[in-house]
This record gives structure tokens, C-alpha cells and sequence, in this order.
């Protein structure tokens, strides 16, 4: 061996050092890549061949200075231009060959011969020579001995995909594309190394590549069954998720840009691979067989209707060769799933028929049976049981009888040891794990099947003993094949979705069976199957239909109720079982409120001793659990007395902590559905010294406040034994409510409730980050609701926790709010404590604070703060000057003003407006106006619209004027500034004008605002649904001409809000019918008020939802985006 070793390193050694320079390729990283794939082949083939050369690549095309060329199993023209002789060597052992006496057979790459001569010594060979370089891609039987290598019938669809691969004819050195392939689907040598990240773009220009260049022949049946493998693998990966199975190639997971299928490469690499004479292994025929599957239209499409198309039919016939071959080799699920999961999608009688008998082969040949491949079984039993025959349906039922008949379930391990624990064993059990428990004992591995208790061991024995009766063969049973196949109907009802059925017919359950085994069977699937139905209602407590079908639903289950006890009164029975059957029957007893069937299960429970335990059998205990928990939510959904329900668990349960535990989780359970009698059975348990859960109590609390029980969920908040995460959890839903609903709709004392449990848990705990919003918006209602202390000492405790929690522009909405409110000395400790987290906001919230307290009148403290104040400002330079009084006190003090504005370039300024309203309250008109001349081009058009209102607003105020002088003066100022300085009158000026015409007493009386309200709701001013809806004015009046300059057609620019347009005017109108004793007219426009504000706050609700929906489809689309990368 190590001569021969010797040999092949020196040959291969030798040719790589005399590589010219034309043929850079051929490195010594080439060299060592042929000598490493030769040496692999070599000992592959070692006790098939004795020792063979194959140089596979068609190194033909490459031109070497010594004219020495070796020639593939390959046919090749000897056109050479120039026409010198050349001497060809022999691919396996070195010796020169005539090309003229070479037959050449086809274009397939491995149907072409090589003819050696008689007598040649293959061991003379030029040092030169690469006599060992690259693996054969074809099969040699031989030295010197020629065949040829076809197809089988089974894979003749593969060949017509490979076209015939032509040399190239300029006669340049190739690239050899092949061996860059062979690098990258070679594993790594070590594990511990990754793959590196390739572009598919990379991995399909090598291939496509080497196919130009002829090169594919180059690469080995490893190499080729990667190739398919890793086409087959990105074909079913997508960008995100990459395709994980037992032939998934691993180098799929570490490409780039993978997406789109490849099938039509799979199928071209199959086909080379089985042209060139080497045969499938069981992964490319996976692939293959999925490439197959991938031409079927999709089963869910009007396509699939016409399953007897020529297409299909192709398609599932060459996809069913490839995949007999392999389906009893491989176990995986994913290698069954894809090719029976398409019969069973264009079903016919000939498919179907496949799928069952492959599907028993399956159970005959592998232990364990996989839940995908249990859930196609489940759906040919339900909907084809027209469609098999009934010899089908035995050998269905024998296949599952002989898996029964092995050894017993959990022969390989040690069963549980017995616990003396009563708790432990006094566990739920519902009637799914009836179900669970048959289908483990058919379809689980019995040796690698393992009891974790007691439970286990108790269900896993009654379902052998149920399952062996049902499924046994024995005519003497007298249970017919009918009858046996519809107990599996029912078990693959129970364990198969709702809706899986698709319109086929169900088992005629009218009268159970007298065998107390097929009775159990029968009745535990029905009652499964029924649980899982109502599970997919949207409430718990109603069922999802109504009426008759109700009425027929309870009686059927008062029958089948009947039959079972009536079978099971004097036969053993396992009380686990008929504890877990009770408990289901009294549980669709109370989603159907039948009292007759709770009463009915009540009294059997009783009598059959279901509720008697013993302490010194822990075993006795399985199930108490669930039968008592069932048995109060019966009672609380059929409105029953809880007194009497309660006392039947106290009796037989002694256990304090047990019962205590049944009733929390009656309570969890049903506050969902409703609160009130929850918290009737949580009433009745504390009187009877029964505490439930800190736990329970928290569930409870959160859904008293999701279903508008806020104040009694505040009274459990107050609970001790609840902790601070308990509590955040009772205070999430409330502030939700209190943000949604604010202070229209909700009482002050379940606001200022939740104000107390915020400053009460806040104090010692701080809230989480995502609860920012809804802990700001709610501070903000408490400062509007009028509990401004709370609200701030609730600030301050958050802040005292978490410093960066609040951000500054809630501070300074916080602030605003409190000054709007007049709440000074409030904003003082707000402010002072906001300096201290943003110091750099120091200078602008002293700022507007001593500005907005000087409006607000607060002198004295406006004072001080500017005082703090060293930088210049207009705005507390204009409070300066007029000494931080709200209105000026004469004229003198505003004289100031004008300088200080020019002075500071204050046209441009916001503080504008302010200077001018300073400038226009003590009655200097003609300097305002003049003002506003020369401020108006500097400010944006709102502002002038603002500071031409207060200028009409101003000359309303004269105290001098009244009536129609007063009157005539705002018209005469709101003409002036139309004309001179183009003012734009908008709603607030028409507010303006109507409050001059209210003031004119003795002109306008009640009758006139009567009609100028009528007026005013003609043109679009909201009257409320009751008017809009039957078409009738307020107070009937006549539409009238519209009083000189009140044309609304001049005046009505501008878009309608209720807080600055309507809710002022109408208050306005509210006052003066008071002052006009017409105490009716103002009801009804208080009516009215409160009437559209109704309306105005739920129009507000509904943008802000249209807001944070709009906002969560953002999100999720740059989600679903992504960020560029």
C-alpha cells in the first residue's frame, strides 16, 4: 500500500512542477485536490476493480506543450488546426492509443468505449504524465474492458433533461469550474468550522459553468447527490427560514439570496448523474420525487378539480416511482408526507387505495408513527369512508390489532413509583386525555414509551384493554368490521380539527354499544369531539348556536348519557375514567345550561362513590380535581344555589388546601365569562373559611376592570396579599380605561380611585417603560378631572424612582396644564423639579412660566421667577412692563411696549401676539392697529387672524359704549382692518360679533336669539341627532334674511371645531336667555350642548383609534420590510 502511495504522490508531484504556464489552473492546490479525489475513489472501488487511472475530466480540451493528451470515456474530434500528430494516452493505464481506431459511441457521457490496445505496459509512463488526478464520474467494471452504461425504465424521464454536453472549440485552457464546486459542496474537515456564505448567484454560475465547459463529468456521485441536495434544499427555503429536514444540504442554511425553486436543475443533475451511469441513492430520489411533486397545482384551486389530467397524472406517477423506492428505507416523516399528502389532495379511487396500503406498511414497518403522518391517516378515515372497500378496511384494522399485540406499553423503562402525596395525584383530568391515552396505546413505540406517575400508568392500562376489545378480530366479539371502523371514525373525529369532516356523514351514536370497552370508546371520542366544538366559540358560557339545534345537541347528550351509566352501573371501571367522563358531560351540561344532565351526573357521581377517597391510596385521588371543578361551573352557569354545590365538595374533599385550590380555579376560570357570579362563588368560599389565590384574586380584579367593574376591581387592588407585579397587572386595564373613556364618561370616584392605587403602588415601585403612555395620558385626566394634588404627588414619586422615566415635553404638557388651571404653586414645584432632570430646558420653561403667570394674574410669584431670570426675553420684559399684572392698569404702562418691540426685533417674534393684546386692553386702539400694521407681514396667516380678532375682540370692551354704539364700533374696526390691512375674518370673529349683538338688550330680545340660533344651525352650526334626524330647527323659527353684516357666506371660512367655535357660542347663548328670564330656551340649548359634546368626544375616540391602528400597520410593515440592508 505505501508503494503505491509513494507512486501516485511522485507521478502527481512531478506533472504539477511541469505545468507551463498556459495552464495557471493547474495549481498545486489543483494537484493536491485530484490526488486527495483519486485517492478517495481508489478506496471506494478497492475491492471492486484492481487499480484503475480514471482521468474522468476532459482535460482533451487542454493543450499541453509535449502534444501529450488524455482522453475521457468521452467521445472527442481530432480536428486540430495546423494538423500535427499527437499522442493520445489511455484514462486508466498511460499507454498511447490510436484515435482513428476508437470506436465512438453516442453523445451520453457514459455510453462512450475506449478501445485499449492488445499489449501495452501500463507501468511506462513519462514522468510528465498526470496519470491520477480526478475521480471517475462513471462506473469502471474493468481494466480495459468496455460496456455501456444506460438508464433504467424508472429514471427515462430524467435523461431527456440533460442536453448532449459539446467540447469547446477555441481550444483555450478552461477554468475548470468543476473543481471550484467540488470545493464548496465538499463538507469541512472539522465540524467545528462553518461553511462559508456563498450568493446563489455564485453557486449557479459555477454550475452552469462547468456544464458549458463539459466539466461536469468531473465531479464525483457525491459531489453530483450534494448538488441535488442543495438545489432541492434552496428550492424549499425561503430568505427567511431555511428548509430543515433529514436530506436538507447543510451548505443551503449559509447561502444568500435563496427563494425561488430550483426544480429543474434537481431534475438536470439526476439526469447526468444516472446518463454517466451511476445510480440514485435514496436522497436524490427524495428530491427528485419532490421535484416531481412541485408540478402539481396547488390542491386548493379550481385546478385541483381536474385531477385526472394529463399533468397530475404524469406527475404523481413518476413522483410514485421514485418514492416505492425509498419509503420503506428511510422513517423520516418528510420523506412520506409530500408524496401522500398529493394523493390524498387529487384523490381517486386508485390514489386512495395507494395512500391506505402505504400508509399500512408504515404502521407494519416502523414502531413509531409520526403525528403528520397519524393526521393523513385521520383524514382518509374521515373523508373516505365511501370510498374504501371493506377489505381495506380490515387490513386497516389488522394492521393496528397486530401493533396492539406486541409488547405491553412501557416494557423498556421502570414504571413511576408511587407517591403518597395526595396532592400530586389529585390532578386534572379531562376527557382529551381519554383520547390521547387510545391513540398513544395504537400508534407510540412501546418500548421507548415511558410512565412519568401514577396517571399514566392508570390510563395507559385502561386504553390497551378498550383498544384490544374494539380492534380485535375475533368474530366471536360479534362486533362487525362496520363497527369497528366507525370507533375509529370517532377517535379520528377527536383527535383530527374542527371542520375536518367536509360534509361527510358521522356515526349513527343513537344507541351506544352494550360492551361496556366500546361503549367507553365510543362515548369518550363523542364527548371529545363535542368539548373541541365548543372550544372554538368565542365565549366559553354560550354555545355557538341557538334555538332548535341547542335543544337537539342536549338531548343527545342526555341520551348518550343514559346508555353509558346504564352500560357502566354494574361493571368495573377504572374511577379515573369515570371521574374524566363525568366531569365532561357537566361540562357541556353547563355551556348548554341543562340542569337535567348536571342533576343526572350529580346524582350518578354520588352513588357510584366518584367522590369517595382514601388517604392511604394516593391513587384514589385522580381526577377529584377536575370532577370538582366541573361540577361548580356547572352549577354557576346553570344559575343553581352554590350554598348546597359547594357543601357536596366540602363533604368528600377535606383537604383545605385542595378545596381551596378547586374554588381559585373555578373563580380564574369563570370570571372570563362572568364576573358577578365569580365573585358570587368567591363570596360564598370566604364565608365558608375557603381563601382563593392571591393569583385568582388578580384575574379576577383584571377582568372586573375589562367588563366595567372598575370600582370593585379597585376594592381587591387594596387586597395585602397581592404584590407589586399583581397589582400592575389590576392597574394595566384600568389605566386603559380611564385614557379611553377621560372624565366624560367615567365617575369621579373611580378616577380618583385609580389616582389613589397609582400613588400608592408608584411609591415603592416603578413602572415598567412600555407603560409610559398610559401612565402620562392618565396624569393628565387626573389634572382635568380636578385632582391636581394627587396628580403631581404621583409625579414626584415616579421621579424620585426613575429620573429619566417622564420626558420633557410631558413635563412641560404637565405644566401648561397646571397653569391653565391656575394651579400656580403647583407648576412652581413641577417646575422646579423638571430643572433638576433637564437642566438645559432651564432658560425656555422660565421663560413661558413667568409669562403664563403673569397672564394668569399671579403677580406676586411671576415676580419672584423673574427675578431667577438673568438672559433677556420679550416676553418677560413685556411682563416687566406692565409689572406681571394680567391687565395693564392704564395706558401709561403700556407705552413700553411698542420699543421694546422694536427694539428686540419682536415683529417676528411669537410673544407678537401677547405684546398686542397688552397694547389693546386699556383702550389704545390706534396704536394696536398701527402695530398690527407693521407686525402682520412677519407673522404666519393664523397669527393674523389671531391678533385682528383680539383688535375687534378689544374694541368690545369699551366701557363707555353701549348698545348700538357698541355695536356699530366692532363693525366699524372689523370693516377698517378689511379694508386697510386685509384682515380675514374667521368663526371666532363671527363669535365676536354675536357676543356684541348679545349685549344689546334692549334691541335683541329672546325671540330674536331664538331665531339667530335657528339661523346660525341652518348654516351647518351642530344642533345634536334628535334635530338632524327628523329635519326640525331648535325652536322652529322662520328662516329669515340674516341681519346686515352677519351674511355668513362673508364669515363662515374655515373648518368647524367644537372646543373653539361651538362650545364658547353656545355657552354664550346659554347665559343670555338666563339674563332674558327664557330659562326653556336655555335648556334646550343646554340640551343641545351637551348633546354634540357627546358626539364631538366620540369622533375624537374614533381618530384616535383610527391613529394607533394606522400607526400599528406602520409598525408591523416596517416589520414586515425590514431595514434596508
Amino acid at each position: 500500500m505505501w508503494r503505491w502511495c509513494l507512486s501516485t504522490v511522485r507521478v502527481a508531484g512531478s506533472r504539477a512542477r511541469s505545468l507551463p504556464s498556459s495552464a495557471p489552473f493547474l495549481s498545486r492546490a489543483y494537484s493536491s485536490l485530484k490526488l486527495d479525489r483519486y485517492t478517495e475513489d481508489n478506496k471506494s472501488d478497492k475491492s471492486s476493480r484492481p487499480h484503475v487511472t480514471s482521468f474522468q475530466a476532459d482535460l482533451s480540451s487542454l493543450e499541453y506543450n509535449t502534444d501529450v493528451e488524455f482522453v475521457s470515456g468521452r467521445s472527442r474530434s481530432d480536428d486540430r488546426k495546423g494538423g500535427s500528430s499527437r499522442i493520445v494516452l489511455c484514462p486508466t493505464c498511460a499507454a498511447p492509443l490510436d484515435l482513428a481506431s476508437m470506436p465512438m459511441l453516442g453523445k451520453g457521457v457514459g455510453s462512450s468505449h475506449i478501445v485499449h490496445p492488445p499489449s501495452q505496459e501500463t507501468n511506462v509512463v513519462d514522468a510528465s504524465t498526470p496519470s491520477n488526478i480526478l475521480t471517475t464520474s462513471t462506473e469502471v467494471v474493468g481494466h480495459h474492458d468496455s460496456r455501456t452504461l444506460g438508464s433504467s425504465d424508472a429514471d427515462s424521464s430524467l435523461s431527456g433533461n440533460v442536453e448532449g454536453i459539446s467540447p469547446p472549440s477555441d481550444g483555450k485552457p478552461a477554468d475548470l469550474s468543476a473543481v471550484q464546486l467540488h470545493r464548496l459542496l465538499s463538507p469541512p474537515k472539522t465540524s467545528s468550522i462553518a461553511p462559508a456564505r456563498h450568493y446563489l448567484s455564485y453557486i449557479r454560475r459555477l454550475y452552469f459553468s462547468a456544464k458549458a465547459q463539459d466539466q461536469l463529468p468531473l465531479l464525483s456521485s457525491a459531489d453530483l447527490s450534494a448538488l441535488i441536495g442543495l438545489f432541492g434544499s434552496l428550492s424549499l427555503s425561503t430568505p427567511e427560514k431555511f428548509y430543515r429536514s433529514v436530506y436538507a444540504h447543510p451548505l443551503a442554511g449559509h447561502v444568500i439570496g435563496s427563494g425561488r425553486p430550483h426544480w429543474g436543475l434537481v431534475k438536470q443533475v439526476a439526469g447526468l448523474k444516472r446518463a454517466s451511469g451511476q445510480p440514485l441513492n435514496p436522497s436524490d430520489r427524495f428530491w427528485v420525487m419532490r421535484a416531481y411533486l412541485a408540478e402539481l397545482p396547488s390542491s386548493d384551486g379550481e385546478d385541483a378539480m381536474s385531477s385526472c389530467s394529463l399533468s397530475v397524472e404524469r406527475a404523481l406517477c413518476l413522483a410514485g416511482q421514485h418514492y416505492r423506492k425509498i419509503y420503506l428505507v428511510q422513517p423520516h416523516f418528510d420523506v412520506h408526507v409530500p408524496y401522500l399528502h398529493a394523493l390524498l389532495s387529487f384523490p381517486t379511487s386508485e390514489r386512495i387505495l395507494e395512500l391506505v396500503s402505504c400508509l399500512c406498511d408504515l404502521l407494519t414497518q416502523h414502531k413509531r408513527f409520526h403525528p403528520r403522518l397519524l393526521a393523513l391517516l385521520w383524514q382518509v378515515v374521515l373523508r373516505s369512508d365511501h370510498e374504501l372497500p371493506s377489505t381495506l378496511k380490515e387490513r386497516t384494522l389488522l394492521v393496528l390489532w397486530h401493533r396492539l399485540q406486541g409488547e405491553p406499553l412501557g416494557c423498556g423503562v421502570n414504571r413511576a413509583s408511587r407517591s403518597d402525596s395526595r396532592v400530586d395525584h389529585a390532578r386534572d383530568v379531562h376527557i382529551h386525555e381519554l383520547t390521547t391515552a387510545l391513540n398513544t396505546a395504537i400508534f407510540s413505540d412501546k418500548k421507548a414509551y415511558h410512565f412519568t406517575d401514577s396517571l399514566h400508568r392508570e390510563l395507559s392500562d385502561w386504553a390497551v384493554s378498550v383498544a384490544q376489545t374494539v380492534l380485535s378480530p375475533d368474530l366471536r366479539n360479534g362486533f362487525s368490521t362496520d363497527v369497528r371502523w366507525s370507533c375509529l371514525f370517532l377517535l379520528a373525529l377527536a383527535q383530527s380539527a374542527p371542520g375536518s369532516m367536509r360534509g361527510q356523514s358521522t356515526p349513527n351514536l343513537s344507541k351506544l354499544s352494550q360492551n361496556a370497552d366500546v361503549a367507553d370508546w365510543q362515548v369518550v371520542c363523542a364527548l371529545a369531539s363535542l368539548e373541541r366544538f365548543f372550544r372554538t366559540a368565542e365565549r366559553f358560557a354560550s354555545p355557538p348556536f341557538h334555538g332548535e339545534v341547542t335543544q337537539g345537541v342536549s338531548r343527545v347528550l342526555e341520551t348518550l348519557w343514559r346508555d353509558w351509566s346504564t352500560v357502566r352501573s354494574d361493571s368495573s371501571h377504572p374511577p379515573v375514567v369515570a371521574r374524566a367522563i363525568c366531569a365532561s358531560f357537566l361540562s357541556l351540561a353547563g355551556r348548554l345550561e341543562n340542569r337535567t344532565l348536571r342533576s343526572a351526573c350529580q346524582e350518578y357521581s354520588v352513588r357510584s362513590g366518584l367522590w369517595r377517597v382514601k388517604d392511604s391510596e394516593p391513587t384514589t385521588w385522580l381526577g377529584i380535581r377536575a370532577l370538582a371543578q366541573e361540577h361548580l361551573t356547572c352549577s354557576l352557569a346553570c344559575g343553581v344555589w352554590m350554598n348546597p354545590a359547594l357543601n357536596l365538595v366540602l363533604e368528600y374533599v377535606g383537604d383545605p388546601q385542595l378545596v381551596s385550590t378547586i374554588v381559585s380555579a373555578c373563580v380564574s376560570r369563570y370570571s372570563h365569562i362572568d364576573v358577578e357570579k365569580a365573585q358570587e362563588l368567591q363570596t360564598v368560599a370566604q364565608s365558608a373559611g375557603i381563601d382563593v389565590t392571591a393569583e385568582t384574586l388578580t384575574v379576577l380584579a383584571v377582568n372586573m376592570a375589562k367588563q366595567g367593574f372598575g370600582v370593585l376591581a379597585l376594592d381587591i387592588f387594596a387586597d395585602i396579599r397581592l404584590s407589586s407585579q399583581q397589582q400592575l397587572r389590576v392597574l394595566r386595564p384600568m389605566l386603559s380605561i380611564l385614557v379611553r373613556h377621560g372624565i366624560q364618561s367615567l365617575p369621579r370616584q373611580f378616577i380618583s380611585g385609580v389616582g389613589g392605587a397609582m400613588s400608592a403602588l408608584f411609591s415603592h415601585s416603578v413602572p415598567p417603560k412600555g407603560l409610559r403612555q398610559r401612565v402620562e395620558s392618565a396624569l393628565l385626566v387626573l389634572l382635568n378631572s380636578g385632582n391636581l394634588s394627587q396628580a403631581v404627588t404621583i409625579l414626584r414619586g415616579i421621579i424620585r424612582s426613575d429620573r429619566s422615566f417622564f420626558t420633557i415635553a410631558f413635563l412641560s404638557t404637565f405644566l401648561r396644564t397646571l397653569l391653565h388651571r391656575r394651579q400656580f404653586h403647583l407648576a412652581k414645584r413641577v417646575f422646579d423639579l423638571s430643572i433638576t432632570l433637564y437642566p438645559d430646558h432651564r432658560l425656555a420653561s422660565l421663560r413661558m412660566l413667568v409669562v403664563r403667570y403673569a397672564q394668569g394674574g399671579a403677580t406676586t410669584i411671576a415676580s419672584h421667577m423673574a427675578m431667577r431670570h438673568s438672559g433677556r426675553s420679550l416676553g418677560v420684559s413685556l411682563a416687566r412692563a406692565v409689572g406681571f399684572q394680567r391687565l395693564p392698569s392704564s395706558k401709561g404702562s403700556t407705552l413700553k411696549i411698542p420699543s421694546l418691540i422694536t427694539r428686540a426685533s419682536g415683529h417676528k417674534s411669537p410673544r407678537a401676539q401677547y405684546a398686542l393684546h397688552l397694547l389693546s386692553l386699556p383702550g389704545r386702539l390706534r396704536k394696536a392697529k398701527q402695530m398690527y400694521g407693521e407686525m402682520r407681514e412677519h407673522q404666519p396667516s393664523r397669527a393674523q387672524t389671531v391678533m385682528g380678532n383680539m383688535i375687534v375682540h378689544a374694541s368690545l370692551l369699551h366701557r363707555k359704549r353701549r348698545n348700538a354704539r357698541r355695536m356699530r364700533k366692532v363693525l366699524d374696526t372689523m370693516a377698517e382692518l378689511t379694508a386697510k390691512v386685509d384682515f380675514v375674518p374667521d368663526r371666532v370673529t363671527v363669535n365676536i360679533l354675536l357676543k356684541a349683538l348679545m349685549h344689546w338688550g334692549n334691541e335683541v330680545d329672546s325671540g330674536k336669539l331664538r331665531a339667530l340660533f335657528d339661523r346660525l344651525v341652518l348654516n351647518g352650526y351642530p344642533c345634536g341627532r334628535g334635530f338632524d334626524v327628523h329635519g326640525v330647527l331648535p325652536f322652529g323659527t322662520g328662516a329669515g334674511p340674516a341681519p346686515e353684516g352677519f351674511e355668513m357666506s362673508k364669515l363662515n371660512t374655515g373648518e368647524l371645531s367644537f372646543r373653539r367655535h361651538v362650545r364658547p357660542l353656545y355657552r354664550m347663548f346659554i347665559k343670555s336667555f338666563y339674563l332674558r328670564d327664557d330659562v326653556a330656551a336655555a335648556r334646550t340649548v343646554v340640551g343641545i350642548l351637551k348633546t354634540v359634546q357627546a358626539e364631538a368626544m366620540e369622533a375624537k375616540k374614533t381618530r384616535e383609534r383610527a391613529r394607533i391602528t394606522g400607526r400599528r400597520m406602520a409598525m408591523r410593515l416596517r416589520g414586515s420590510v425590514g431595514e434596508p440592508g
